[in-house]
């Protein structure tokens, strides 16, 4: 190679270096100081669900992640559970519009949501950072929390906004005016007045609020609210009540008690529970309804297991200690719980486990429950009798759930059944099963309509899927 050839090469590295280094500055530049948007995906939905794109009709499915604005709207009879960041969920109610926008990133950042009309239910699992904000708009108040429970709604009718929370603080600001709303609480903003919700005996007042507390309680939230915090305690039963222990009442085992109708100030109600089976452990009880919404693991993982899911743990602890006294609770026998592995791909459940409350397998379900319609290899089973409703308590925790008219027989997921017209005028709930689903990170489930099977599953991290607790007493 001659002199001028090599001194050509040696041109041709230079330029090239130089060509790629820019590139590299410019790529930097462009990730460095681009709009960073955060994890929004489409986790789950049922019924209608659209989905519009800087005013363009968007094809949903199952795991899409949505963009900056993107509008999601549900139909009648319809749902859709929406994830950011892998830790705040949404479940947005039927006949609901809303859109998100989440900016920056997990530490530092702002999540929108606006809701347009209709409800929502939120679940933030840990408390945010202090450089991050969570926020929902309505058309005439503005939401904002660290990390809590809490439903919002907007009736574009009477263009009020309604705040329930259940778990945590919900900072509402409306009529230039900020008021903290607690655990049990509800406010409602309407006609430029924000009105706090007393709940008594089943009925609800709304008490215009002022800003120095007249109306009573704490912040000016009505003293009402929060009195029941002499009864309640998070951790523990309601400590006020006779026990109730095990007995029969129209059919029913009657034992231990829980809110359920959805009134926190008139204490629990007591569980009425239905004999499953009796085998060595004792005599198998399955609560009538489902009592709560909860997912089946708080974050997501993909080996997930009865033996080590959160739900495992609330049910032994959290729910224990609330809808059962320490004399109660002697009632209950642990029990040796050995959970099947997927009958469709093996997925394996996890070691046996002993357990005083637990849930249902899915392997339990299809050997007890006569089904209308069965493929051959249980991936799928239809029939009213796993249809099982949620109480009001439930409902207003997130719980999935469908009332079943002919609206909903006609034009729902269940319109080919054959069983279907025997469901008009029932409620039905979705609810966890403690078996592996047929996808890693997922576990099975009962939908509303009672179809299941070891196909039927749903991702562990999801709140809106209903819990229906078994347990064991002396035979």
């Amino acid at each position: 190679m001659n002199t001028e050839t090599m001194k050509n090469h040696k041109k041709l590295l230079i330029i090239t270096s130089t060509v790629v280094l820019l590139c590299l500055i410019i790529v930097c530049a462009y990730l460095l100081f681009k709009p960073r948007y955060r994890s929004v995906k489409l986790e789950e939905y049922n019924g209608t669900v659209a989905l519009t794109r800087q005013d363009k009709d968007v094809e949903p499915y199952k795991g899409i992640m949505l963009k900056p604005l993107d509008t999601v709207e549900t139909m009648q009879d319809s749902f859709a559970a929406l994830n950011v960041d892998n830790d705040k969920h949404l479940g947005v109610e039927e006949n609901t519009k809303l859109s998100i926008n989440a900016t920056g990133n997990e530490n530092s950042g702002k999540v929108t949501i606006r809701l347009e009309y209709g409800s929502t239910l939120i679940t933030i699992d840990e408390k945010l950072p202090v450089d991050s904000d969570f926020e929902v708009e309505t058309p005439n108040a503005i939401c904002g929390v660290r990390g809590t429970t809490f439903k919002v709604t907007y009736d574009k009718d009477d263009l009020s906004t309604r705040v329930d929370v259940t778990e945590g603080i919900v900072n509402v600001k409306a009529c230039d005016i900020s008021i903290d709303v607690n655990a049990g609480e509800s406010v409602v903003i309407k006609d430029d007045q924000i009105y706090t919700v007393k709940k008594e005996n089943g009925t609800e007042t709304l008490i215009p609020y002022s800003q120095d507390g007249s109306n009573g309680g704490e912040d000016g939230v009505s003293s009402d609210l929060t009195e029941q915090e002499e009864v309640w305690d998070e951790n523990r039963a309601w400590t006020d009540r006779d026990d109730i222990l095990p007995h029969e009442e129209n059919g029913y085992i009657v034992f231990g008690a829980y809110e359920q109708d959805g009134d926190l100030t008139n204490g629990p109600e007591p569980i009425e529970w239905e004999v499953f089976n009796s085998d060595s452990n004792g005599t198998l009880l399955v609560s009538r309804y489902v009592l709560d919404a909860k997912p089946y693991n708080e974050v997501q993982s993909k080996d997930i297991t009865w033996e080590t899911c959160t739900l495992r743990k609330w049910l032994n602890d959290d729910f224990m200690n609330k809808a059962f006294t320490a004399d109660e609770q002697g009632s209950i026998r642990s029990a040796s719980i050995s959970t099947p592995a997927n009958r469709n791909n093996s997925r394996p459940a996890g070691i046996m486990t002993t357990d005083q409350i637990f849930i249902l397998s899915a392997d339990e379900m299809l050997d007890h429950y006569s089904f209308e319609e069965v493929d051959n290899n249980y991936l799928h089973a239809f029939g009213p009798a796993t249809v099982t409703p949620p109480t009001e308590y439930a409902k207003n925790n997130g719980v999935y759930w469908t009332h079943f008219d002919q609206t909903t027989i006609n034009e729902g997921e269940i319109s080919e059944k054959s069983y279907r017209f025997d469901l008009i005028g029932k409620e039905g709930a979705w609810m966890w099963l403690r078996s592996p689903g047929s996808l890693w990170g997922h576990a099975c489930i009962v939908s509303a309509c009672g179809g299941m099977g070891f196909n039927c599953d749903r991702q562990v991290e999801l709140a809106i899927i209903g819990v229906r607790p078994a347990l064991y007493i002396e035979q």
